[in-house]
């Protein structure tokens, strides 16, 4: 017979123990000191930490310490967003981007007028599928265009940011819409030869001008002030559904297809459809977001689930309210009192949330799979394999390799500066599954932290790097020895 260890007190000096350092917290960020002090620093203590192991089954809490104290949740929101999604869109569900045109081809196969470029919100939407669409409107006989290249993104138009608060230029925090490829990112490459700079983006901007942010100037200076004599950074697309547009245009003259102009046309329609490229199923988009964190994936099937919902879609704010209001009819069995949930990437440091909700959250993910079996006599993919698998792939390799967690945990990282979270699942090795929520923060530093995240110091950085993974190690130190005590025999 197996048995766990409920009482918090014993977890918590073993994890004291792991990352004890000075006697006290670590000082407020500043922009001077000493790196590798910074460094030995960090202390992650009782009042840093909150967690709470449910056993799905008999719904029995295993452990828990602080387990109603919201906490910011970082990335792990995207469970939240995962499992609202698999509530709200059928398994086959496919975002589809369509190149439509107003009217039939000629016997020649040219277009007399525009074509349309239909967005579907397709979040998985890359360069590939352009040159997919390219090639299938010249395979369906295109052979010359007199018009223009209309970008319908009614379904979304271009919004801001996701987080207003966060900085502008970071590519995890782009602007959206219906027609954005490669999460709405592009990279600036130079090259400095002597005192001159050369730089450039990949994909080129074809088309400079404000609207898109690609002064090439200001590229070069901003190149020479990296510092390095070659290199690259990642930036976010100002205007996505213009960049795409561009980027399909400069696909369709390397075919031969020129289009004398782009320009957006929401509601444009599609009279006729000349070419179509589809995302994989529902469930794979999902594992996709999961695995690589990505804050405009999430966002748009936030989105798109808002719409399956009957929401406008549009607006990333009102479609987090919607995600709440679904966890409390979905899941009433959990107080949501207190839950913060500005967005659904969980970009904003605002975020809030408990380990007994997110527990919840899962337990309620994992019996839905066993429901959506009975009512359709299909299973969907179990909500778990979506997850990172402990000790072997994604954002969990070479992480919780011990033979109590390696595959036996399948879970979501978050990771935000003073903001570390681990949700998921624990496989206890007798049948049993436990949900699990375990989070470190510490509010006053990311409050501290927020004012110079822009272009942090690289003392601060390193502060709070270290402060990362030291609450990293604390929460590995809960679970693995959690998981230690599923697999004790009693005496």
């Amino acid at each position: 017979m197996s048995r766990s260890i409920p009482a918090p007190l014993s977890l918590l000096l073993f994890v004291l123990a792991v990352v004890a350092g000075c006697a006290g917290p670590p000082p407020a960020p500043d922009t001077g000191g000493d790196t590798a002090r910074a460094r030995a620093e960090p202390v992650i203590g009782p009042d840093h930490l909150g967690y709470l192991f449910l056993e799905i089954g008999t719904g029995r809490v295993v452990a828990g310490h602080r387990a109603d104290e919201g906490f910011i949740p970082a990335s792990t929101v995207k469970l939240i967003t995962a499992a609202g999604a698999r509530g709200a869109l059928a398994p086959d569900l496919r975002f589809v981007t369509r190149l439509c045109m107003g009217r039939v081809l000629d016997a020649q196969g040219r277009l007399t007028g525009d074509l349309i470029l239909v967005g579907g919100g397709d979040p998985t939407l890359d360069m590939d599928d352009l040159l997919t669409l390219a090639e299938r409107a010249r395979g369906a006989g295109l052979r010359g265009v007199t018009g223009r290249l209309l970008l319908d993104d009614a379904l979304l138009p271009p919004t801001g940011p996701i987080a207003p608060r966060q900085p502008p230029d970071a590519a995890y925090n782009p602007p959206l819409s219906a027609l954005m490829v490669a999460e709405g990112a592009r990279r600036l490459e130079w090259r400095r030869e002597g005192a001159a700079t050369q730089a450039w983006f990949v994909p080129e901007a074809h088309g400079h001008g404000p609207d898109e942010g690609d002064d090439p100037d200001e590229a070069a200076a901003r190149a020479a002030r990296e510092g390095a004599a070659t290199g690259h950074r990642w930036l976010p697309v100002t205007a996505p559904s213009l960049a795409t547009g561009r980027l399909f245009r400069r696909m369709l003259g390397d075919l031969g297809l020129e289009v004398s102009e782009v320009a957006r046309a929401p509601g444009a329609g599609c009279p006729v459809e000349l070419a179509r490229v589809e995302s994989a199923p529902r469930d794979s988009v999902l594992a996709e977001m999961l695995a690589t964190s990505s804050n405009p994936m999430a966002e748009l099937v936030g989105l798109a689930t808002d719409r399956a919902r009957g929401g406008t879609g549009t607006a990333i704010a009102a479609a987090a309210r919607g995600t709440v209001d679904w966890l409390r009819a979905a899941v009433p069995g959990v107080t949501w009192r207190g839950l913060r949930l500005p967005n659904h990437s969980g970009l904003d440091a605002g975020a809030r949330v408990s380990p007994r909700q997110m527990a919840g959250l899962l337990a309620h993910a994992y019996r839905a799979d066993a429901r959506a079996k009975a009512d359709r006599g299909t299973a969907a993919r179990p909500f778990p394999a979506l997850l990172a698998a402990g000790g072997w792939d994604k954002s969990l390799r070479g992480r919780l390799a011990s033979p109590e967690t390696a595959l036996r945990v399948w879970a979501k990282t978050g990771t935000m500066h003073f903001g570390i979270a681990l949700a998921g699942y624990l496989y206890a090795g007798d049948g049993r599954v436990l949900a699990f929520a375990i989070d470190a923060h510490d509010p006053a530093l990311r409050a501290a932290y927020d004012p110079v995240a822009a272009d942090p110091p690289a003392a601060v950085e390193a502060r709070a790097a270290a402060w990362d993974a030291a609450a990293r190690r604390a929460i590995d130190a809960i679970l693995i020895e959690q998981a230690r005590g599923l697999h004790a025999v009693e005496g």
